[in-house]
């Protein structure tokens, strides 16, 4: 089942996806960092009679861009919406269901903030925003932050020995620090980075919001984590399926972080009702 690809054009946004599937039920997909929508076509082979299912390209990836002049201004929760808006008009859909992997966790959230009462399901595969990430704030909210996260990202011989350093103090896991630096000794990877950073920053979820909206309007929320999972680790999982009082939602599966590879089993437990 090989989906074909969409795009929406508004303003200086250019936002593409790939559609699978022929069902009843809306599902948007987010994929990973530096990853795309084709991780989800092997789940479209399982849930496309029930779902159609519409994988987004995230910004600065794939076809979707952003014209962006000298400065990036971020991504608005406004933005987001006006953009999710003319898609459920488009597909003539008023309720819908958000599936996510790592960094693509944000925008998932951010459609529970977004659409109060319209998000009837929430699966995500070790979603990023489920802790303060320190280093993630000093880089893209404060000034001096910003300015050295443009610099590193010309010069990376500055940048490697301070993620070595955060190593070594157990700051981050070691074994984190190794998986980030991996992909800093690419310059293109690098450019990537500083403006995936740069344009999703303020796209953080509101945590304390989101677990509301799932408590108050009865959301159905899987959570998958990988059991050796060093990037995003189970713990973060327990801690919020306990806080949005639902301790079932937590499905620990048997691999690292690349739970997208578990499509079988996390297509059987979404269509099974668990």
């Amino acid at each position: 089942m090989t989906g074909h690809y969409q795009t929406l054009i508004k303003g200086p946004v250019s936002w593409s996806w790939k559609q699978y599937g022929q069902g009843k039920r809306m599902m948007f997909a987010f994929h990973g960092f530096n990853r795309g929508p084709e991780d989800f076509e092997a789940f479209s082979r399982q849930l496309g009679e029930e779902y159609t299912l519409l994988a987004f390209d995230l910004f600065f990836h794939g076809k979707s861009s952003v014209e962006t002049g000298d400065h990036i201004v971020p991504m608005t929760l406004e933005v987001l919406k006006s953009l999710i808006d003319d898609i459920l008009e488009k597909y003539g859909v008023q309720e819908f269901e958000v599936m996510a992997y790592s960094f693509g966790g944000r925008l998932a959230m951010n459609c529970v903030e977004i659409y109060k009462g319209r998000v009837k399901g929430l699966y995500l595969m070790a979603p990023d925003g489920l802790r303060f990430n320190p280093g993630f704030y000093a880089a893209v909210q404060t000034y001096p932050g910003r300015i050295l996260l443009k610099r590193y990202t010309h010069n990376v011989k500055a940048v490697l020995p301070i993620m070595k350093l955060l190593g070594s103090l157990r700051i981050y896991n070691p074994k984190a620090i190794e998986f980030y630096m991996n992909h800093l000794v690419v310059d293109s990877m690098r450019v990537k980075v500083y403006n995936s950073w740069m344009y999703h920053r303020s796209t953080v979820p509101d945590l304390n919001k989101v677990v509301k909206i799932i408590q108050q309007e009865k959301i159905r929320l899987l959570l998958f984590f990988g059991k050796y999972d060093l990037i995003i680790p189970p713990k973060l999982g327990e801690r919020f399926a306990k806080r949005a009082g639902m301790p079932g939602a937590l499905h620990i599966l048997e691999t690292g972080h690349r739970l997208h590879e578990k499509n079988r089993e996390i297509c059987e437990i979404i269509l099974n009702g668990k």
